[in-house]
């Protein structure tokens, strides 16, 4: 089996070194390109099992039983439907606007507070300071 396998990878590298051969040297060009890659029928086919799988190419296409999804159908929404599901977007807006208003205002506020405690901070710093230098 393992000589069948190298036999057809032999000959497999042969065929490509002749059709990168054909592209540098200018291969003939009444003869198509495909016919390179085709087997030819002539031989016999052998009846080994590797051969015979690797024979078998991956079928690419979709069969044609293939079952298509069925398509959906596209309807025009009247102007309420319109006006009901711009206004759920509206209402989404709203709703995010206000979170993010919130979240702006917390942030201000914790900004507010830490700053009034640096402030603090530093001012007990100062009569530390003021009451080390006035210790000898």
């Amino acid at each position: 089996m393992e000589d069948g396998n190298q036999e057809n990878s032999s000959r497999s590298m042969e065929q490509l070194a002749d059709i990168s051969r054909g592209w540098k040297e200018g291969a003939d060009l009444k003869k198509p390109v495909s016919a390179q890659l085709k087997r030819s029928i002539s031989k016999p086919a052998q009846s080994d099992k590797a051969e015979s799988q690797e024979s078998k190419r991956v079928n690419t296409c979709k069969p044609s039983n293939h079952r298509r999804p069925t398509q959906t159908v596209i309807r025009s929404l009247s102007s309420n439907q319109l006006a009901e599901k711009y206004n759920l977007l509206v209402d989404k807006k709203n709703v995010i606007a206000d979170h993010v208003q919130k979240k702006l205002e917390q942030e201000i506020d914790y900004a507010r507070i830490e700053h009034e405690l640096r402030v603090q901070a530093l001012k007990y710093d100062i009569k530390k300071r003021q009451l080390d230098s006035l210790r000898p």
